[in-house]
């Protein structure tokens, strides 16, 4: 999940400050009419699912008029507010300041080999400031 830099604000933007969004795709594409050779893309999606970036490669963003057919399908374009929209890396990186990686495990990061659920059991209690939080706003 990814944390915009304040707590709960909408921007201009679209984005919503202090809220934590999910990274689902990553892809790089060739616009026809861009003499760069790729652009690489970052697709979020806002829980609340609505309320949308409204930056370069929004949905309803003049940009993916430079993409192929095949290019808007492969990465499954469509305009609608579903909380989920693409925005470009360099975009990505200006408006992020934190990102929390979970997967399965780390090796599972690396490879392509598929990888079974194990199950963890622990025994204890929840101690402030040692082992209880929750999510940012109430750490």
């Amino acid at each position: 999940s990814l944390v915009p830099a304040r707590f709960e604000t909408r921007t201009v933007t679209g984005l919503v400050k202090g809220h934590a969004y999910s990274v689902t795709a990553v892809e790089e594409c060739k616009p026809s009419q861009l003499k760069e050779s790729k652009v690489r893309l970052v697709r979020l999606r806002n829980p609340w699912g609505q309320v949308e970036w409204n930056g370069p490669w929004s949905d309803n963003s003049k940009d993916w008029t430079t993409l192929s057919k095949t290019e808007k399908e492969k990465l499954q374009h469509q305009s609608a507010e579903d909380g989920e929209f693409w925005m470009s890396f360099e975009d990505f990186k200006k408006n992020y300041t934190k990102i929390e990686i979970c997967n399965l495990t780390p090796d599972a990061l690396e490879d392509d080999k598929i990888h079974k659920w194990t199950v963890s059991v622990n025994e204890g209690r929840w101690v402030r400031g040692c082992s209880a939080g929750g999510c940012r706003n109430y750490p």
